[in-house]
């Protein structure tokens, strides 16, 4: 598991530095833009079924409920999120997502669990 999470955060190292910047010079009109101080600093990736494709913040701008208020917004504008993945070891995003919705498990992939979504917690 050791040797799982040191790739996990070699990943997430390669998305802070190389793929955040290219998605925001991209044209792509299905990600929601997380915005703090007039500078986008993140997305929302929400396929056309619900599907959560991803969710990312820079990380100087981690723990500002940024992610959270971008999740609630789309929610409350009258759309669904019915299922996302979440990499096996990345607890913070299990718990993240746990701490929004009422989840159960889907499925399990290589490196993820996939989770169906019943909805918004009470």
């Amino acid at each position: 598991m050791d040797w799982q999470m040191e790739l996990y955060k070699r990943f997430r190292k390669t998305i802070d530095e190389f793929v955040f910047p290219l998605i925001l010079e991209s044209d792509r009109d299905e990600y929601i833009p997380i915005e703090c101080d007039g500078k986008q600093v993140g997305f929302l990736l929400v396929m056309d079924e619900g599907y959560v494709d991803g969710i990312y913040v820079e990380p100087a701008y981690r723990r500002r409920e940024l992610a959270r208020m971008a999740v609630l917004d789309y929610v409350n504008s009258g759309k669904n999120i019915d299922s996302l993945h979440i990499v096996h070891g990345n607890e913070t995003a299990r718990k993240f997502w746990e701490s929004m919705f009422d989840m159960e498990i889907d499925g399990f992939g290589p490196i993820d669990t996939l989770y169906r979504v019943k909805g918004l917690c009470k």
